[in-house]
């Protein structure tokens, strides 16, 4: 459940990661970029051997983060609005959609918005801007449970239900580690 949407301001000094101002030119072009952090709880489920599925952990508090790019003037929206739950493959969020269709999306006054989905993104989310994103929050509510097998299961289809958003945290904790990256660059290359 949503419990609160809160927009998180830009500064000079402070702006979204992944921005696409400076290549879409989204000011000029009548766009603005909104980015928000969205508070709330949900239920940790499992399938049972009868594949029916129930919750094991009700509840669990999460905070994330929303990526919005918009028409400024209202009457040049489109009504159209495209979601894009953001690609984390490469440990960090990709707006692939958007790189691909934004002209596209602009010229028709389409609403983007882009969704934070995994928990492994937040230590590149916090290491891009420690303070902008030090609320974001993917606590693991259960670090002892093990992670099921890879079944065919009903929900083989979305994984993240099999093995929850928080398998990167193998502390419990929930925090990007800041030690994790001490004396080397945020994005380290595979050697």
């Amino acid at each position: 459940m949503i419990k609160e949407l809160r927009k998180i301001p830009d500064s000079g000094k402070s702006h979204p990661m992944n921005s696409a101002e400076y290549h879409c030119h989204l000011k000029s072009s009548g766009y603005a970029e909104d980015e928000y952090l969205m508070t709330g709880t949900a239920n940790i489920y499992t399938e049972n051997e009868d594949r029916r599925v129930s919750v094991i952990f009700p509840e669990a508090p999460y905070t994330t983060r929303l990526l919005v790019r918009r028409p400024v003037e209202v009457t040049a929206f489109s009504g159209n609005v495209v979601l894009e739950i953001l690609n984390s493959t490469a440990m960090t969020d990709i707006d692939r959609m958007w790189i691909n269709a934004w002209p596209y999306l602009m010229r028709n006054g389409d609403i983007y918005i882009g969704i934070t989905s995994k928990g492994h993104v937040v230590d590149a989310l916090k290491c891009f801007d420690p303070q902008r994103y030090a609320k974001i929050n993917w606590a693991n509510p259960l670090p002892g449970r093990r992670r099921p097998e890879r079944t065919s299961s009903v929900l083989k289809f979305l994984p993240q239900f099999e093995s929850g958003p928080f398998l990167g945290y193998a502390d419990g904790s929930g925090r990007a580690s800041s030690k994790r990256y001490a004396g080397q660059p945020c994005f380290p290359l595979p050697s």
